[in-house]
């Protein structure tokens, strides 16, 4: 299992800086539950979502989601790929809350 850290928002697995727009595509997908809603969200197609979740899982080396027909699952690196960016971006009040102060 690759585990990430906040480095993973830094730097890929290319040497690249990350693209938000494709991390936001996926955190979009994630709160909407699917493509369907997150698309609309986001003001995409959902050929143009996809690829970038596809740029996004080749820019980390690993899948992202289970893909099961239609369904998507998070897998176990996409699961952390989220707590990654919630950390870092303060997505979730108790980290953020619980965060010292300077």
């Amino acid at each position: 299992m690759v585990h990430f850290g906040m480095q993973f928002l830094h730097e890929s697995k290319t040497g690249r800086a990350m693209n938000f727009r494709q991390l936001k595509t996926l955190i979009t997908i994630v709160d909407a539950g699917g493509f369907a809603l997150a698309i609309g969200r986001l003001h995409l197609s959902q050929p143009a979502a996809s690829r970038q979740i596809q740029a996004l899982e080749a820019e980390l080396g690993v899948p992202l989601f289970d893909r099961v027909g239609r369904r998507l699952r998070l897998t176990a690196e996409g699961e952390e790929v989220v707590h990654a960016v919630d950390v870092a971006c303060c997505r979730r009040p108790t980290r953020c809350e619980t965060a010292p102060t300077q």
